[in-house]
């Protein structure tokens, strides 16, 4: 595949893995670098080169897109000693497709255009089916000119692209996107209980919603295995909800904001996480009550 630049991809989680998949499968062979480097050895087999660092990546490639975890993991691997700034030339591009903070998007942004790196801020809308199907939907924000020339690579990787404007206009739609579906999982989580507890079968609950032109939606349909089975696989994990609720109430903090019930969201989470199930999906949540 013929591309503009030579391009980068780090991290190898549960999304990134399988957008890193679909690239592959059309025809690109990104370098590659993730903290646990066993992970890259499959795609090392597929034509990616491996990058023992960040840093010598950042010699390698002109683009890195990144999928992590959260700020402290894409700061380390863009600012450490090993990062990213260390080694990456004017006018290439750093590419986050992370959920993270309000405030950290806008300062990666700033401190890319000290260094003349073009940073686009670009989280996407859906977890590991969606990621192995190519239906994320990518929130991109920056120069548009810069988004337009990430396009045909966006589209390997998800089935949609909506420009939201400049940085980090995009991280603002993620974290309200996330904050729906937090209040969504327990939503159905509780109405999955109530039902069974007043003598209904939850089967019906599902069967109603799918029924209803109002109701139906993807999210619970993709739910409905969990929470009748109580099958945990993780899509998207209480750790990670519970870290974007966090940065939900900052930034709704910092713009003089009062939250009431997502500050209560909050506990219901870091309730499963304290119960040990911060690596399961958040319908693990269900355990907790």
């Amino acid at each position: 595949m013929k591309l503009p630049f030579r391009l980068g991809f780090i991290g190898l989680g549960i999304m990134g893995k399988e957008m890193l998949k679909n690239l592959i499968k059309d025809g690109y062979k990104p370098v590659i670098y993730n903290r646990t480097l066993t992970k890259c050895f499959e795609f090392e087999k597929e034509g990616c080169s491996i990058a023992p660092s960040p840093s010598i990546m950042a010699e390698m490639v002109e683009a890195v897109i990144i999928m992590i975890e959260n700020d402290d993991a894409l700061r380390d691997v863009i600012e450490g000693s090993a990062g990213i700034f260390s080694r990456f030339k004017a006018g290439n591009y750093i590419v986050n497709m992370s959920t993270i903070s309000f405030d950290f998007s806008k300062y990666l942004d700033v401190e890319c255009r000290k260094r003349g790196i073009k940073f686009l801020d670009c989280p996407v809308v859906g977890s590991k089916k969606q990621a192995e199907n190519r239906e994320l939907l990518i929130l991109a924000s920056g120069e548009e000119r810069d988004v337009e020339k990430f396009s045909k690579i966006f589209l390997s990787m998800g089935g949609e692209v909506i420009y939201t404007g400049q940085v980090p206009n995009s991280t603002a739609l993620k974290l309200s996107v996330n904050l729906i579906i937090a209040f969504m999982t327990v939503g159905i989580t509780e109405a999955t209980l109530l039902s069974k507890k007043l003598g209904i079968n939850p089967l019906l609950l599902f069967d109603t919603l799918k029924k209803s032109p109002v109701l139906n939606c993807g999210f619970f349909r993709g739910k409905e295995h969990n929470l009748i089975y109580d099958n945990f696989e993780t899509s998207f994990s209480i750790k990670n909800i519970t870290k974007d609720i966090g940065y939900i109430i900052k930034a709704a903090e910092e713009k003089n904001l009062k939250i009431y019930a997502t500050e209560f969201l909050k506990s219901i989470f870091e309730k499963a996480i304290k119960s040990g199930y911060f690596n399961e999906d958040i319908t693990a949540i269900k355990k907790t009550y």
